[in-house]
């Protein structure tokens, strides 16, 4: 299995793995009993925020299979790091098997 980064390019080109990836998630996450069922877990938002340039997507792939991703965007956390940034992994999902 290989974790690479994804360009935007590639991101557009396989944006249909991607999605029945992060639907994966969304069902999982709906399983929780304090999951807030917001408009922000559309397709057309998750496709806007990962094609923005601040996100970056790293994609799992095993034998040129998708078989899961991670999602991280710059975050700016003054009150805990102060002079210093950081990154908020926001997605994370790998297929169970």
């Amino acid at each position: 299995m290989i974790v690479r980064k994804a360009d935007k390019e590639e991101l557009v080109e396989k944006w249909d793995e991607i999605w029945c990836l992060l639907s994966q998630l969304i069902g999982h996450l709906k399983k929780s009993p304090v999951f807030h069922h917001g408009k922000e877990f559309t397709e057309s938002v998750y496709k806007e925020f990962f094609l923005n340039a601040e996100t970056t997507v790293y994609l799992a792939e095993d034998e040129n299979k998708m078989v899961g991703l991670i999602e991280a965007n710059p975050e700016n956390y003054d009150f805990v790091f102060m002079d210093h940034t950081s990154v908020n992994v926001g997605e994370a999902y790998v297929l169970p098997d």
